[in-house]
């Protein structure tokens, strides 16, 4: 917002929270640089939108608050406050809500991640993480029952002309029901699951940035992220098979913290010598307590416990994680049309990670479950370097080379385990540029990946009521071949947007999960194979304005083969879907807006020999209309067909929401009517695929809301 950062560059708490009267006009800036002189050196590939603000809104307070009330004692209110001045910039915001209102979502928990610069992406060590993750504790969309309280705060102050202080802090607490209805097909049986669930979470993202610019060819940034979440979350659920007939309670605790700090430099010394360096430290640390209650015996003879009357398993797990990263980059500029690029770097991480299971007996005394618990240390150094030669000629822009990678891994639990290896990972990018607005854009990168420190376990540890799992501490680095072709096409004066996407991925080494079945109950280990999947997939839009109509079509196909290990015979699965897309919106000034849109999605799955195809349709009419003064009524219509043959499901919804708005000219106060969810519609049908499970999910949604606030404008 007038070119300083809103929260980060949370795109979506901008847009759904700055009143519309405020803004004078939009910027929209393409590969956005927030360091001016790396522009021409690095190609981000980022959109940025600048929100610019009226001038009589700036040294200004401004905002407004919103209230409602509705049936079964529903409610909803918001604030959001706001100041922009020369060197000060002020925003709160705050909602309050047992509505189901999505305040954080997904895609700000992303928006929330950019604390390190894509300058220094190449090079970078990736680990997947399989355990703490702060995704699992962000507020759920479907849910039946809802209790959520958000806040917000952002604060930007001008020191001097060279310094500069930027500052974030978000809140979130929740407490959410959700009910679900699965069946799931395994490789060779099927499971009716049902499942009631309480969750209660509290959230914390706190970020502070320092920046200084002591001249225009030098910047300094040293920015720090603190993030912290306590979660409980309890569940009861029914689970039957063609020989079992189960139930069980969960529980579990999760405590988490999150510290991130880096340093980040750059300096342009003359036009042909550019310097960038960048060094940080994460410390992630997580307490997961979980506990199974169940009166059935289904884990006699699965897991080595005792017979009891009632059957009681604890798990305790910690992890602690350290990574320390330093990047340096050398740009030179030959001429206008040749760079090189050098890059020098170093990332050690340590992952440490404790695991207990043990069953609590009728008369309390503790059984240690004989096999389990693991408690290791895994630590890896990765020494890097790599150079490339970009440069252009004519209509093409060739970018190329490769980053040499030495690492060096030990796995520490009952006895030292320690490897090194070196590899070489080509690059290549070519872009064929005819104009501005037209363009092609070929990629090639060989990649390579570690697993952290659960995946090389040598004991058993359970992961469900059903599922134990082992890990393998002879793991390497898995190694995949990426290929990405993109063309995309722009004409405003032809009101005409259109892009192709082709994405390829051949994973030269990776895991496949090998699996032992005992009735419900799986044995899950890990197996390093040779070519275990291949996954592509396409992608094409074309929008087209004609008159005061603009059409859309759109389309995608992604499909994936992959290996897995099932009681000792090695299969191969198959996943296909596609979806096509239609639409129609109007662009009329002083009409209704109207959009039309269709979608069909063709799924099938193929596990093993069984087979499972779904369809799902979905009808979407929206209505937007500003009539009279002051008066705007919007309707949001969906209707939904779901098909699945192999399960013998078949269902059709109907989801409608509406507002009525009404706000007198030059007044500040506001009134509105709102309906969500009409119709009472109870559940909706979700699909879903895993490496070793085919679910039909039946989701019960939130029940009819009728909310009536009201508004004012500070």
């Amino acid at each position: 917002m007038d070119n300083k950062k809103f929260f980060g560059g949370g795109t979506k708490l901008g847009v759904d929270n700055i009143p519309a009267n405020v803004i004078d006009n939009i910027e929209v800036i393409e590969n956005y640089s927030e360091i001016a002189f790396m522009k021409n050196l690095v190609d981000s590939g980022e959109t940025a939108m600048n929100i610019n603000l009226k001038e009589d809104k700036k040294n200004f307070v401004f905002g407004d608050v919103e209230a409602g009330k509705g049936n079964r004692n529903f409610y909803r209110t918001h604030a959001n406050l706001f100041y922009y001045g020369k060197k000060t910039t002020f925003n709160l915001i705050g909602n309050l809500n047992n509505t189901s209102d999505q305040v954080l979502t997904y895609k700000q928990y992303f928006d929330f991640q950019g604390n390190v610069s894509q300058i220094f992406n190449k090079g970078k060590t990736v680990i997947n993480n399989s355990l703490n993750d702060f995704m699992q504790f962000i507020e759920k969309e479907d849910v039946i029952k809802s209790n959520r309280k958000f806040g917000a705060l952002n604060i930007n102050q001008e020191i001097n002309n060279k310094m500069n202080i930027s500052s974030y802090g978000i809140f979130s607490k929740t407490k959410d029901n959700a009910l679900n209805e699965t069946i799931n097909q395994y490789n060779n049986f099927t499971e009716n699951s049902n499942y009631e669930s309480i969750n209660h979470n509290d959230f914390y993202v706190g970020n502070i940035q320092l920046s200084y610019f002591p001249n225009l060819k030098n910047k300094v940034y040293l920015k720090t992220q603190i993030k912290s979440t306590s979660n409980n979350y309890s569940e009861d659920n029914k689970s039957i098979t063609p020989t079992t007939n189960s139930s069980f309670f969960n529980q579990k605790t999760a405590n988490a913290t999150y510290f991130f700090q880096t340093l980040e430099w750059y300096k342009k010394s003359s036009n042909k010598n550019t310097y960038t360096f960048m060094s940080n430290l994460l410390l992630d640390n997580s307490a997961i307590n979980k506990q199974w209650l169940t009166p059935d015996n289904t884990l006699v003879g699965f897991i080595p416990i005792s017979e009891q009357e009632n059957y009681n398993l604890k798990q305790f797990k910690r992890t602690k994680n350290l990574n320390f990263e330093n990047n340096f980059n050398y740009y030179k500029v030959i001429n206008k049309n040749n760079h090189l690029k050098t890059i020098l770097g170093n990332t050690y991480i340590r992952n440490k990670f404790i695991s207990q299971d043990v069953q609590v007996l009728d008369n309390n005394l503790i059984n240690n479950i004989n096999g389990f618990n693991n408690n290791l240390i895994f630590k890896l150094n990765d020494f890097f370097i790599g150079q490339y030669y970009k440069f252009r000629t004519g209509k093409f822009t060739f970018n190329q080379g490769a980053m040499w990678h030495f690492y060096n891994w030990e796995v520490d639990q009952e006895s030292i385990l320690s490897k090194h290896k070196n590899i070489i990972l080509p690059e290549v990018s070519i872009l064929l540029e005819f104009n501005k607005s037209k363009k092609i854009k070929l990629n090639y990168n060989l990649k390579s990946s570690f697993s952290d420190a659960v995946n090389y376990t040598n004991k058993n540890m359970l992961t469900s009521y059903n599922s134990a799992y082992f890990g393998n501490q002879n793991l390497e680095n898995e190694l995949y071949h990426t290929l990405s072709i993109n063309y995309s096409r722009f004409s405003l004066f032809k009101g005409l947007r259109f892009y192709l996407m082709g994405n390829y991925i051949k994973q030269v080494k990776g895991f496949i999960n090998k699996i032992q079945y005992q009735n419900i109950n799986q044995n899950v280990s890990i197996l390093m194979l040779d070519n275990p999947q291949n996954r592509w997939w396409f992608k094409g839009n074309i929008r087209k304005k004609i008159g005061n109509f603009k059409y859309g079509f759109e389309l995608h196909y992604n499909t994936s083969s992959y290996k897995q290990n099932v009681n000792d015979n090695l299969q191969n699965n198959k996943n296909n879907m596609f979806t096509y897309k239609t639409s129609i919106s109007t662009l009329y000034d002083e009409f209704p807006s109207v959009d039309l849109e269709f979608k069909q999605v063709f799924g099938e799955y193929l596990l093993n020999d069984i087979s499972s195809k779904f369809r799902a349709d979905q009808f979407i009419a929206n209505l937007d209309y500003s009539f009279f003064k002051g008066l705007n009524v919007k309707i949001d219509f969906s209707l939904n067909y779901y098909s699945n043959k192999s399960f013998n499901q078949k269902n059709t919804y109907n989801i409608t929401n509406s507002t009525l708005f009404y706000r007198k000219e030059n007044s500040p106060w506001s009134f509105k009517l709102e309906s969500n969810n009409i119709f009472d519609i109870k559940f909706k049908n979700q699909y879903s695929f895993s490496n070793y499970v085919i679910s039909d999910s039946k989701t019960y949604i939130f029940p009819r809301v009728f909310l009536f606030s009201i508004g004012y404008n500070l």
